[in-house]
């Protein structure tokens, strides 16, 4: 919650502390990442995203590689997971909006983001807090889509 909360300094001490008992336990490694990522330390995060492999929590594993590397702006290695993701082919749309949101491409990830509601995919219910999406905010296609939802 304290990720979502944007009081990143109080997750990380929290995530330290359940990785000291568990050093395995992939939410906490995940959310880890996640925190850096919004800390702005993009390497940190993509060394922990990198060592997590295949086992994750909230999207998949190209997922967050592809996002670090766009939002960092390494477009070509960013691309690259984006075909590995592709690849794979067990992408959902919340995972293609994640990626669109750190390409910039926000009508895709509106785009996507709409599929969502569609699908009922639960992921979504995390729009109004997860700070992924704090580029969406000011877009009245945002305040829409939270209407939609019952989030507003």
């Amino acid at each position: 919650m304290y990720y979502f909360a944007k009081q990143y300094d109080l997750a990380m001490t929290l995530y330290d502390e359940i990785l000291a008992k568990d050093p395995s336990y992939a939410p906490a490694r995940e959310f880890k990442g996640w925190t850096y990522l919004m800390q702005g330390k993009i390497d940190e995060a993509i060394k922990i995203f990198v060592a997590l492999g295949e086992s994750t929590h909230a999207v998949k594993p190209f997922t967050q590689l592809c996002y670090a590397h766009a939002i960092k702006g390494d477009k070509v290695k960013a691309n690259d997971y984006l075909e590995k993701l592709n690849e794979e082919g067990n992408g959902s749309c919340y995972d293609y909006a994640v990626i669109h949101v750190g390409f910039g491409n926000i009508d895709v990830a509106f785009e996507y983001l709409n599929k969502c509601f569609e699908e009922k995919l639960g992921s979504i219910v995390f729009l109004k807090i997860s700070p992924i999406w704090d580029s969406l905010r000011g877009h009245k296609r945002f305040t829409a889509l939270l209407k939609k939802l019952k989030l507003n």
